[in-house]
């Protein structure tokens, strides 16, 4: 009995594997050229992968690889609910793993979609509001004429730096050429 429970808690061949793969991806880089380096790394190496192929695991190495690559690489909530699912069916496919993280996706787009509609359908919730720029010309600022700045044959004559000195000079936007904002407003 006490022998079945030990094994049961601690030949989880799930973080066995997961251990050794975990110890594959962080295998320490060699920057210099050395034997005794470059020997370590091959017997860390070795030693991993002989002991995942020693599980005899049901599926083909490169999915084991691949699934712990991609559950590494979700959010910790997530990674939570599929380790309490896997629990209890040990080494699962690179497909299970998808499939489960395909679900997880389309039930995350049906909660946001229904809280989108509850929240437009629900009174006193205040919508951001939304501005909009538009420049109105009086008379132009370079020539005293009525047209727009843009349209100035004497503003376009100028040079980069005069017309960088005039729209300073009258407060103008930079990016429309308008006189009641500054261009951070204008999106």
């Amino acid at each position: 009995m006490a022998w079945n429970l030990l094994c049961d808690r601690y030949n989880n061949e799930h973080l066995i594997a997961a251990a050794h793969v975990k110890s594959l991806l962080s295998l320490p880089v060699i920057n210099k050229e050395s034997a005794t380096d470059l020997k370590a790394l091959i017997n860390q190496f070795q030693s991993n992968l002989n002991a995942i192929k020693a599980l005899d695991l049901s599926i083909p190495l490169h999915e084991v690889l691949l699934s712990y690559i991609l559950i590494e690489h979700v959010d910790e909530v997530t990674r939570k609910q599929w380790e309490m699912k896997a629990v209890s069916q040990g080494i699962t496919e690179l497909e299970a793993i998808i499939k489960f993280l395909d679900g997880k996706c389309q039930a995350l787009e049906l909660i946001h979609a229904s809280q989108r509609r509850r929240n437009n359908n629900s009174s006193g919730v205040s919508k951001p509001t939304k501005h909009a720029y538009v420049a109105t010309h009086s008379s132009c600022v370079s020539c005293r004429g009525n047209h727009p700045l843009h349209t100035c044959k004497q503003f376009r004559k100028a040079s980069s730096q005069q017309r960088l000195n005039l729209i300073k000079q009258n407060q103008m936007c930079f990016n429309c050429l308008g006189k009641s904002h500054r261009a951070y407003n204008v999106r």
